[in-house]
This record gives structure tokens, C-alpha cells and sequence, in this order.
């Protein structure tokens, strides 16, 4: 990872341990987009970014007292007739559907790796090396000892056995892949909550990293300035920091030395 000095100096650090690792994340809460009375089977097309970012779009006409928005009711949540012509969606994602993405390809490599792999051979190898490590310490402090481990590694292996047994077992259900993969890895955040309201003016999505949504309103009042819409939603949503993603996001954060490793912050 890079460490950045109070000098402008740049030092790449080798990681070496959790110290290095970042310790604190915010993360997304679980968003239902059937309270608002959209479909199950329309709700899993998109990625959880895209639903938190429709949901916002919802809540905003709402709050703006252009719907109803009444929950379980859809069209409740559709934009009067007069107002359908003349409104526009303008949709700002930094990771638009890698949450999704990487999910599936995880999934699958997760049936082939864990199904190929012996769990009994790699519990014997966690003992040998544990036995060997740990050895003349057992010895020489006397420690209770079963089956040439102290108590402690023995309970550890015991929950590593049990976590292992479980992996397997899921591993060994077949792949299905998603049929609704496309729908899920497509960036249609701003067509979907387009579709929901009846939203007919300008629908466009922008990528613009950590300005996306500074950038969107910025076109959303290009939009209004030139005439092509009277009103226009602007929605953003990402989950960088989700269980699938943080993985691959905060280590790329981290190895830019963009990213607190602090615990206490």
C-alpha cells in the first residue's frame, strides 16, 4: 500500500498483518423495493446499488409532493400525466454493477475450488504444521495436550473442521447460473426508475468516480437550462464496501493510499 508523508513523500509499505488492514467500513442496509410495490422478479434485476438509488429517486418525489407514494401501492409512485413528458432522470454510480458481477463470478469459482479441494487433507496439514509449531512451547510450559496440540489449537481446528464441513456441503450444490445475469450487470439504475414513474424527458447515467453526483446534477441543470426538461431526478448509488466488494475496492483503495487503517478514527 502507498503511505503518503506530511512532506509529499510517497513510500510504498509492504502489508503485513492486520494492522495494515482497514478496520472500519460503513455498509449498506438491506433495501426492499417491493414495499413500494415494485415485483419481486422486476426488484432482482438490479444490484443493491441501483435499488438504494431508485428508492432514494422514489422518496424524493415523494417528498417533493409530485406522487402519492403510498408503499405497496406502484402507481402510487407514477408522476401525474402532465408532469410525465417533462421530467428527466439523471442516474451517478462509481461501481455500477460489479457488486453483481463479481458476486457471480465468486459464486462459481467458490462450487469448483471448494468441490475439487479434500477438507480432510487440509485439516491434517493445519495439524502437522500446528504440532510443529508449536511443539517445544507445549513442552516446555506444560500445557494440556490432546492428540499432540494443546486444548486451545484443538478447538480451533474443531471450528475450522465445522466451518470447512459447511463450505463443502454448499460447494457441492450444482452452479445454476442467474438467468437474470444481464439485467443485473446492465447499468439501468436511471431506466428503471424511469419506467417505475413514467418519467418520459432526458435518461441518461454518468460515471464520474467521486464526483459523479456533483457531476449529474451538473447535467441534470444543462438539461434544464436548454429546455429539454422542467424537472429532473437525480439519483446516485454504490456499495463499495459490501462483503463481495470490499475485498477488491478497499484494497484498491488502500493500495493508492486512499484509505484509513486506523481503528479508532
Amino acid at each position: 500500500q502507498l503511505r503518503k508523508g506530511k512532506d509529499g513523500s510517497v513510500m510504498k509499505i509492504e502489508v503485513k498483518g492486520r494492522d495494515d488492514a482497514i478496520k472500519l467500513a460503513a455498509q449498506l442496509g438491506e433495501v426492499d423495493l417491493t414495499e413500494y410495490g415494485v415485483t419481486a422478479s422486476i426488484a432482482k434485476t438490479m444490484d443493491t446499488a441501483a435499488q438504494v438509488a431508485v428508492a432514494a429517486g422514489l422518496e424524493a418525489l415523494k417528498n417533493a409532493k409530485l406522487v402519492r407514494g403510498e408503499y405497496g401501492d406502484a402507481s402510487s409512485w407514477r408522476l401525474p400525466d402532465k408532469l410525465q413528458e417533462s421530467t428527466g432522470v439523471v442516474y451517478a454510480s462509481s461501481f455500477p454493477a460489479l457488486d453483481a458481477a463479481i458476486g457471480e463470478v465468486m459464486r462459481l469459482l467458490k462450487t469448483r475450488s471448494l468441490s475439487q479441494a479434500s477438507s480432510a487433507a487440509l485439516i491434517l496439514e493445519l495439524r502437522r504444521r500446528i504440532q510443529e509449531a508449536s511443539k517445544d512451547q507445549m513442552d516446555a510450559e506444560n500445557h494440556p495436550i490432546e492428540n499432540g496440540h494443546s486444548l486451545e489449537d484443538e478447538e480451533l481446528i474443531r471450528s475450522l473442521e465445522q466451518c470447512l464441513d459447511g463450505d463443502k456441503k454448499e460447494a457441492e450444490a450444482p452452479f445454476v447460473f442467474d438467468r437474470k445475469f444481464l439485467f443485473r450487470v446492465l447499468v439501468l439504475g436511471n431506466a428503471q426508475l424511469a419506467q417505475m414513474v413514467g418519467a418520459r424527458g432526458p435518461n441518461t447515467q454518468t460515471n464520474a468516480a467521486c464526483a459523479g453526483t456533483t457531476q449529474a446534477i451538473a447535467m441534470a441543470y444543462d438539461m434544464l437550462c436548454a429546455g429539454r426538461a422542467e424537472r429532473v431526478i437525480v439519483i446516485s448509488g454504490d456499495n463499495a464496501s459490501s462483503d463481495t466488494l470490499m475485498p477488491w475496492l478497499g484494497n484498491g483503495f488502500r493500495a493508492l493510499g486512499a484509505a484509513c487503517t486506523g481503528g479508532r478514527v
